[in-house]
Formats: C-alpha cells, sequence, structure tokens
C-alpha cells in the first residue's frame, strides 16, 4: 500500500521530464521497475498509470533511456517488471 501512496503524490511525466543525470535516471528506473513488480502493481495498474500523459511518459522513456540501457543482460533483466509494463502499455495503445 505504501507504493500506491508514494506514486499518488508523485507526478511521474514531470518527474521523468526533470531526471537528466544517468546515475539518477538509472535509479529511477530500478524503483520503477520494483514497483512494477509488486503485486499490487498487477492487480491495481490503473491506479499507477491513471492519465495518457503518464502512459506517454513511460513510453518515452523507454525510446529515450530503456531501449539502450536494457542491452546489457543484467540490467534487462533487473528491469524486466518496468520493461513489461511498457510493453503491455504500448500493446494496448495499438
Amino acid at each position: 500500500m505504501m507504493w500506491t501512496h508514494v506514486l499518488q503524490i508523485t507526478d511521474l511525466p514531470l518527474l521523468i521530464e526533470y531526471i537528466h543525470d544517468e546515475q539518477d535516471m538509472a535509479i529511477g528506473v530500478e524503483v520503477l521497475a520494483l514497483i512494477c513488480g509488486t503485486e499490487d502493481f498487477d492487480s491495481h495498474s490503473d491506479y499507477y498509470v491513471d492519465s495518457p500523459e503518464t502512459e506517454s511518459a513511460l513510453l518515452s522513456l523507454h525510446d529515450d533511456y530503456l531501449e539502450e540501457a536494457t542491452e546489457d543482460y543484467d540490467v534487462r533483466k533487473r528491469l524486466r517488471p518496468l520493461l513489461d509494463a511498457v510493453r503491455e502499455l504500448s500493446y494496448h495503445r495499438k
């Protein structure tokens, strides 16, 4: 339940827009992957990804950062829940 509270008070698109440092981005996407890997996210992803802006931010995060960062197998493994969530968003948008 704590994760829900954290994301409800955080504007995800704004957060992604203002993270420019590579190390901050790496830590941020790992946190997002941990959130996406929770049972609560699996059951209630609509509470977390609750607007078109959030969807767009996650999809652009994939294009701008995740695609290149996940060329490394170990990184891809750690970020798998986030990658799965982005793929599902992408699938539902088509």
